[in-house]
This record gives structure tokens, sequence and C-alpha cells, in this order.
């Protein structure tokens, strides 16, 4: 209904599902979106509530009727694009296990530009964060994209705050996504 109210009375085929899908034509989704979605990925369904403030822990808000054996399978799926002939191998790092998944979107008639992204979550064997990134409006082929930017994040925090890398922080309780 939606595609034949805003394409002139065009119907949906099944080839827009296959495209939807894998996060083409229709789909539409913030950064905040894609952020909690590799929250919910990293702790097996836990939904979170998102917050910007260390400590500022909001009860989660339930959990995502799915059983636990299909988000190993999408853990050991974005692990693998991280390792070597994924599509985020920018991300495979020697100091933390990353797992991730990139996308990329492209913009307009001529399809000149592009918005690429990456989401993920770390440490892979005890996850404790997710992460987002988007790089708006790039040119096709630019090699600077959303994965490439990430990796020199995480190689900035690596010397500047190594902990957040770590399954477990000295000190304190063993902390998971949601909780």
């Amino acid at each position: 209904v939606w595609k034949e109210r805003t394409f002139d009375g065009d119907p949906w085929r099944i080839g827009d599902t296959y495209f939807t899908a894998i996060g083409q034509y229709g789909a539409q989704v913030t950064l905040l979106q894609e952020l909690k979605e590799a929250a919910i990925i990293a702790s097996n369904g836990t939904i979170p509530v998102p917050h910007l403030v260390e400590g500022a822990r909001p009860d989660n808000i339930g959990r995502v009727p799915i059983p636990e054996k299909y988000f190993t399978v999408i853990h050991e799926g974005m692990r693998q694009a991280v390792l070597p002939g994924g599509t985020a191998t920018g991300l495979d790092l020697p100091w933390v296990d990353i797992a991730a998944k990139t996308g990329t979107a492209q913009l307009g008639v001529s399809k000149s530009r592009v918005n690429s992204w990456v989401i993920g979550f770390f440490p892979y064997d005890k996850p404790r964060f997710a992460f987002a990134l988007v790089m708006e409006r790039g040119p096709v082929g630019n090699p600077v994209n959303a994965t490439a930017v990430a990796a020199k994040i995480f190689l900035g925090m690596a010397s500047t705050t190594p902990e957040y890398f770590r399954s477990e922080v000295p000190g304190k309780a063993t902390t998971t996504l949601g909780h």
C-alpha cells in the first residue's frame, strides 16, 4: 500500500522485498536506531534504553523474543565481517576482538555519493559496548569510509582509554550491555 501511494500506483513486487531486506529501497533508519540494534544483538536480545553518560543506567525495556541460538549465528557472522575477507577488516585490531556490520547507501540518481556506515560491538567474547558510525555523502570509491574512521577512533582510544577494550574493568563487576 505504501509503495502504491508513494509511487503513483506502482505495486509492490518480490524484488522490492529483497532490496528492502538488505537495507536498500524502502529502508530508512537513524544512527541511534542502528546503535540500539547493535546493542540488542550484542546482549542476545535485551532492549536497552540508550544513554550518553556513564552511570546513567535506566532500566531495560524488555527482550526481543528470538532464541539465543540465532543471536549466536549473528555474532559469528558479524565477527567474520571483521576478519580477512570481510567487509569490516579495518576493525581487525590486535588489542580487541570486534564484531561489526557495514553498509553503504547510494544517493541520488547518479549514485555518485554514498552514506557509509558501520555498527558493531566489543569485546566480542563479553560485549560491553555497542557502536555506530556514519559518513554521510562521501564520494563513491572514497577509501576513507565509516570503517576506516571507526578504526582511527579505536586506535586513539587504545592509547587514551584502553580499559574500554577489556572484557572486565578492574575493580568493577563484569558488565554487559543492557544491564
